[in-house]
Order: structure tokens, then sequence, then C-alpha cells
């Protein structure tokens, strides 16, 4: 099974803010992200991280989200529970960064983060060179002719510390039904899915104990039927036009199929008369020679 081409979605970057000596003896040993997919595309996040920071002690940190597709406004920031105090701001034309300060003492040792945010954009038409199939896409949301798919890598692709024990709850609409999901782990095009699927109704939970390396992937695609959310106008008049698109190649097909049906019964008819013709013909031969013969006696 080839690995699904996912467009990858608020990468979560550790960037400049954190001391190289102290991302070198760092890491994130548990993630837990829970989406919340509104019916009108839009994303709630909540994400619970527990970083060990090691033993030297740091006042603030910062991570970059990539926001080249989508909007995005962070809302609350705590560690261990309490409100900290953050900085938000654009940088460049694709980016956020996120600086969480400790104005009361520093990061040290295991630290419990939780980030919430929303996530939402403009309708895009998909680039056909960065996706296999033509479709548009709002929020996290890619809209198809037949269905509609969350695509999300859970870690990000370059974190400056290793990943390890990552969880998602991706949660649909309530009327959502007949989800399919896959996941997959590791380097770019691998196709390892060292990961488990859960489906519940709808919501769907993703788990893997790998521990992700820098620049490690762990996405996931859950696939609902078309209409799972609120459809913007021009992906409705794209999904006709494909239909009825569809719709005459088919008849074509089916022309054509009739067509070619129909010469190769032909074929085959006279092939059958020019059978039963030359067994005719032999008939009548034997039955003059037997004449010949009686009229010689």
């Amino acid at each position: 099974m080839k690995r699904m081409r996912i467009v990858a979605t608020l990468m979560l970057l550790m960037v400049a803010g954190v001391p190289a000596s102290v991302a070198a003896q760092s890491e994130i040993s548990q993630l837990n992200v829970v989406l919340r997919v509104n019916f009108d595309a839009s994303v709630d996040v909540q994400e619970r991280i527990t970083y060990e920071f090691g033993e030297q002690a740091v006042n603030q940190f910062s991570q970059t989200f990539d926001t080249s597709h989508y909007d995005m406004s962070i809302s609350d920031v705590k560690v261990k529970d309490e409100t900290v105090s953050f900085q938000s701001e654009q940088i460049q034309d694709n980016g956020k960064r996120l600086t969480v300060k400790n104005r009361e003492g520093s990061f040290q040792g295991t630290e419990d983060i939780t980030i919430v945010y929303s996530v939402d954009s403009k309708l895009q038409k998909l680039a056909l060179e960065d996706n296999q199939k033509e479709g548009w896409r709002k929020s996290l949301v890619h809209f198809y002719p037949q269905t509609e798919q969350i695509g999300w890598n859970i870690v990000g692709s370059q974190w400056s510390v290793p990943v390890t024990n990552a969880h998602a709850r991706i949660i649909f609409p309530d009327t959502t039904k007949q989800l399919k999901a896959q996941c997959f782990t590791g380097p770019t095009n691998d196709q390892k899915q060292n990961c488990s699927v859960t489906k519940q109704n709808n919501e769907v939970t993703i788990s893997s104990s790998e521990k992700f390396a820098v620049q490690d992937l762990f996405t996931v695609a859950v696939t609902a039927p078309a209409g799972t959310f609120e459809v913007p106008e021009r992906v409705q008049e794209w999904r006709s036009q494909s239909s009825q698109s569809q719709s005459s190649a088919a008849q074509k097909s089916a022309q054509q199929g009739g067509s070619a049906l129909r010469l190769s019964l032909g074929i085959i008819g006279g092939i059958f008369v020019g059978i039963s013709c030359g067994l005719g013909l032999l008939a009548l031969r034997k039955k003059l020679k037997l004449k010949n013969k009686k009229k010689r006696r």
C-alpha cells in the first residue's frame, strides 16, 4: 500500500528561545492532541505536551506553527494547569511564532504544557502537484467528489527534540458515520504503520508509542462521506460538474461498449451463417453424388 500523500498541516517546530545545549538533552515524552472539527470546517485544537527540559533551566521557549494554508488563533497557554504569559507574532508569510515565558521562575525538568488554538481558512483549490486527486480545501478539510477528508501530521515534521508516545483524538460532527482512517509513521515517504486506529461513532483515536526522531512524521487521514461538513457553493458546483462529466463518460463508454458488442455479435452471426451455408453446400454435393451413382447402376 502506498503511503497516502498528505499535505502537512500545522507543523509544529521548536525554534529559537531554547539554547541548543538544552534542546540536546530535551524531549517530549507525551503528546496528546484533541481536534474538534466543526460543521463549518473550522477546527478547535488542544495540545497537552509533557516536555522534558532536562537539568538546565530556561525562562522561555518558542514554538512556530506553519500557517501557509490556514489562519490560526491561539487563545490559551497553560503550564501545570496555570495560565502563563505568551506572545503570538506573525513571522514572514507562512508562520506564526508562539513564545511562552515563565515570569515567576524557569522551565526545568518535566513540565506539562497545554496550548489551545483554533484553525480556519478561506476555500482554496488543491494544487494537483501536491495531491493525487483534484479537490478543494477549507481549513483541515479536503473536499473531493464523493468524500471529505481530514489530513494531519500529528507530531509535525521538524521538532528539534524527539517525540515519544503521541496520541490524537479527532472528533467529527455528531451525525458523522462511516469513517475510514489510516495512519503512517517514520520519515517522509516511509510506509511503516507503527500506529493504531480506533473508531467509535463520530470519533477516531490514533496512537503510537514509537519514538519520533527530528523530522519524522506521524500522519493520519480520516475519510468521511460527502456532506459531513458544510459544503461551500463553489464545491457544490464543482461536484455537480464532476458528476455530470463522470455520467457523460460512463454513457459514452456504455455506447462504445454497445457498439463493440453489436459489431462482435454481427461478426459472430456472419461466421455462423457462413458455416451454415458451407454445411448446406456439402450436404447438397453429397446428395448429388449419391444420385449420380444410382443413375449409373
